[in-house]
């Protein structure tokens, strides 16, 4: 088996680890509830999405600093935190509509469009603060 192969496998074995445990361990919203969507919202549903998945990139780049310094244990501890904010991201970032295959009707449109616009807020003030940091 390949590099590639074996990458492709973890990883697939991974994704499937997450969406098993998706609903079962959530601390914020019933899942099973038919209203979840309706209490969180498409706005918040981007945000949180985009604000777990930009931890999980710091936990990433984390664990890349620590494997290039040789510390295994900083490495491994990154990746577990990296996996856990990519299953939240998963869980607590599910918006009504999230692929514009899915746009039926003009609700749809805003429902697209607010999971999009919160899920870029994070980016957006990451690029500001690198600008501020940059501009002082």
């Amino acid at each position: 088996m390949s590099g590639v192969d074996e990458y492709y496998d973890n990883r697939n074995s991974i994704q499937n680890s997450i969406i098993n445990d998706m609903a079962s361990t959530s601390q914020f919203y019933d899942y099973d509830a038919p209203d979840w969507q309706d209490r969180q919202g498409s706005f918040m549903a981007g945000l949180n999405s985009g604000i777990e998945g930009t931890q999980g990139m710091y936990y990433g780049f984390k664990g890349m600093l620590s494997d290039a310094l040789g510390n295994e244990e900083g490495k491994l501890e990154a990746i577990d935190d990296m996996m856990e904010h990519s299953r939240r991201a998963s869980v607590y970032g599910t918006g009504k509509v999230t692929d514009v295959t899915d746009i039926n009707s003009l609700s749809d449109v805003g429902d697209f469009t607010a999971y999009g616009a919160g899920q870029v807020v994070p980016d957006l003030l990451m690029a500001l603060a690198t600008a501020a940091t940059g501009g002082a």
